[in-house]
């Protein structure tokens, strides 16, 4: 099982390396690795030492917005990572970027996230052949139903558990755009959860862009098993991790 949190500290990435049932991690946050560090982009790479050390395997999730000079960056870093053994995988939702490390040759599983439906909404296969064309890459959906299309036509899939859902606003953060806040100046509050603007008319799972101001997941039941487990914390992913194995066990 590969799993995807919301924050990491060291204590966390401890327990999910002594855990032999999970086999690999997901980290960066799409939006702002201050949310998921403590350290924020300054402690990913330490994290990803110590989960190698412990043998689990390492996925990086990249930016959802990749700009002329984060694009670069973010080519450099996973080049960079790659080339020390700290990186497995990559999980991606630009196209650009896919064609970049398809290039690259850099051997890394290549995922086109759930993110990318913000791209494609729609099961297309030939969106898909499309992808493919510029690297090989597995499609992450959350879709027990699409995951089987898929791999019936050849696509390699991977089936995630917890579709993720989420509130934002425009492309600054949140505490920046109504408080005035800058840099660490903001404390990680967007982690507290009490404040959020949220569409009473409207069920919005997702908007045109913008940074999160509260995510949640939603698990839906299926017969598969899944290969990737988004949960809020680590204790969630325990128990999200305990309920998969009771329903294998019926």
């Amino acid at each position: 099982m590969i799993i995807s949190l919301e924050t990491y500290d060291e204590n966390t990435v401890a327990k999910i390396g002594a855990n032999i049932e999970i086999d690999g991690v997901v980290l960066g946050d799409m939006y702002c690795n201050y949310r998921m560090f403590p350290g924020g982009s300054a402690e990913l790479e330490d994290r990803m030492r110590q989960l190698k050390e412990s043998g689990k395997k390492v996925y990086y999730q990249t930016p959802c917005y990749l700009t002329d000079t984060v694009f670069d960056q973010v080519v450099q870093h996973i080049c960079y990572w790659n080339h020390q053994g700290l990186l497995d995988g990559v999980f991606l939702q630009d196209i650009g970027l896919l064609r970049r490390l398809g290039k690259l040759d850099t051997g890394l599983l290549l995922v086109w996230s759930y993110m990318g439906i913000a791209r494609n909404r729609a099961v297309n296969l030939l969106h898909y052949q499309f992808l493919e064309s510029l690297a090989p890459v597995v499609i992450a959906t959350d879709q027990p139903r699409h995951c089987r299309l898929l791999r019936e036509q050849g696509i390699d899939a991977m089936l995630m558990y917890g579709r993720i859902t989420y509130a934002t606003v425009n492309r600054l953060c949140y505490y920046t755009y109504e408080n005035n806040l800058y840099g660490t100046d903001c404390r990680r509050a967007c982690l507290d959860g009490k404040q959020h603007m949220v569409n009473e008319k409207f069920s919005l799972d997702m908007s045109v862009d913008g940074y999160m101001l509260g995510k949640k997941y939603v698990y839906v039941e299926s017969e598969e098993s899944p290969d990737l487990l988004y949960a809020q914390n680590y204790d969630v992913c325990l128990e999200q991790m305990h309920r998969l194995k009771e329903r294998e066990q019926r």
